[in-house]
């Protein structure tokens, strides 16, 4: 069974740490994999840019008895926070510290397992979708050539923002993108990057209504905290132009 290395990791190692591991440096690439988590975790508790490893993962959970609770998504069940609290330290006592210090013995499966394990660490801790930075802000999305124009992102990512479908209604989504010069391949881009997420929903009629459409499907667009910076970003440069 062949699997593609990108669809084992997530998109912060795939940026930062497979260019380093196809190119052959397996103990760069599992620290670097490592630094990304870290990273992560200092975005969620500002004041701790100075801290590693360890004494990071120990601050930030269990400083005097004060809890500064980084929030993690444990999608194995809620009861085994502290457990994945518990992951988080020995990646970085065994992982993190050899590969900073050492590192001679890691090769390539040792890498490759090492950046699947800061994957899912990331996962963790909700942050496995590239940044603002890691995308190069809107310069870097714009460099990409999917969009042609700060106008067009700004209009389709407020365009999205709360656009329900409803399962028996009209489709007018499509010509609304339309408007925009706007296509499939723009919403992909969107949702790809982790700036727009789809959410749906079964309703049923109130009877008090007297409408019986029976069960029914609510589809939904949001912007995410990342699309949101975005759209910050956009307006600050349309109200500066």
């Amino acid at each position: 069974m062949n699997i593609e290395i990108e669809a084992l990791v997530t998109p912060k190692i795939t940026k930062h740490c497979i260019p380093l591991y196809l190119d052959g440096h397996y103990k760069d690439a599992a620290r670097e994999s490592m630094v990304q988590v870290e990273l992560a975790l200092k975005q969620k508790v500002p004041g701790t840019e100075h801290l590693f490893g360890h004494n990071l993962v120990k601050t930030l959970f269990e400083v005097g008895g004060e809890r500064k609770q980084v929030r993690l998504w444990v999608p194995l069940g809620d009861d085994l926070q502290d457990k994945a609290k518990i992951l988080f330290d020995g990646a970085f006592t065994y992982y993190r510290n050899y590969s900073a210090h050492d590192g001679s013995k890691i090769g390539q499966q040792q890498s490759l397992r090492i950046m699947i394990l800061a994957s899912e660490l990331l996962d963790l801790i909700d942050a496995s979708s590239l940044s603002f930075e890691d995308i190069g802000g809107v310069e870097g999305l714009l460099k990409s050539g999917v969009f042609k124009s700060e106008g067009q992102l700004l209009g389709l990512l407020t365009l999205l923002d709360g656009y329900s479908i409803i399962e028996w209604g009209p489709a007018p989504l499509n010509d609304d993108m339309c408007s925009l010069e706007a296509e499939e391949l723009h919403l992909s881009a969107l949702m790809d990057l982790d700036l727009v997420r789809y959410e749906e929903s079964k309703c049923y009629p109130d009877p008090e209504d007297h409408f019986d459409f029976g069960e029914t499907l609510i589809g939904w667009y949001t912007l995410t905290e990342l699309g949101k910076q975005f759209v910050n970003e956009l307006q600050r440069r349309k109200g500066r132009g």
